[in-house]
């Protein structure tokens, strides 16, 4: 929804038919919340990048040198290599940017929720449901059923919250992942509107792409921690 026409229903909000009230409010909510959200994460990001930059203004000499002759030196080569103060710049930096992707799909949930509470309300005249806003991970059934099976890690560290062995299975639509010390499957919510990308709600940073490095693979970018790698297991 485009913000003009949002605030132009939220302006007419009063004079709704009751039905719609406690609906058009948590819509009203929501967005307001999402907007809040949005730009305290781009607040904490810019804060990070700035105090970096300033760092490096203030006690790098190679800083300024070699922005202004365009180069590359050896000084700046062994900071990046062998500077603590930049692997914990890159740490904080993963965290802001995991918070707000946290945040953001979270609040993405919610709004697809609201989206087909909105769209069962018009009855005859609710709108075909797209990709992007499906409240499973996929459109059938037998799409879901090709991306199950056990997954173990072939590439990256081991010692992350999803161990070495994946289970994925199905229910319908739907596909859930089992890992390490979980007791029950969690459901796996769309990402991406064409690609076999998921993310859990309770880790909204981390993101299971299936097929990203051919058929029967996944590989997960786990925030903070460096990518995995996956590949299933043969059934025979």
């Amino acid at each position: 929804m485009k913000i003009a026409g949002y605030e132009q229903l939220m302006e007419h909000l009063d004079d709704m038919p009751e039905k719609y009230d406690d609906l058009l409010r948590r819509l009203d909510r929501h967005y307001r919340s999402g907007t809040i959200q949005r730009t305290r994460a781009k607040l904490d990001i810019y804060e990070v990048v700035q105090n970096y930059n300033n760092y490096l203004a203030e006690h790098e000499s190679w800083y300024g040198q070699d922005r202004y002759h365009n180069t590359i030196s050896d000084a700046q080569i062994n900071f990046y290599l062998n500077d603590p103060y930049f692997l914990n710049h890159i740490t904080r930096l993963n965290q802001a940017i995991n918070t707000s992707m946290r945040e953001l799909v979270r609040w993405r949930i919610v709004a697809i929720r609201i989206f087909h509470e909105i769209n069962e309300l018009l009855g005859e005249n609710r709108q075909t449901v797209p990709d992007i806003a499906r409240t499973t991970s996929l459109n059938s059934a037998s799409e879901s059923s090709k991306y199950v099976g056990t997954y173990v890690l072939s590439k990256g560290p081991k010692n992350t919250d999803l161990g070495s062995r994946l289970e994925v299975t199905s229910n319908k639509n739907d596909l859930f992942i089992q890992y390490r010390d979980e007791r029950e499957p969690i459901q796996l919510r769309i990402m991406h509107e064409t690609k076999p990308w998921f993310v859990l709600n309770r880790f909204a940073s981390t993101v299971f792409r299936f097929e990203h490095s051919g058929p029967n693979t996944i590989s997960v970018v786990l925030g903070n921690h460096d990518q995995t790698s996956w590949v299933k297991m043969d059934d025979n």
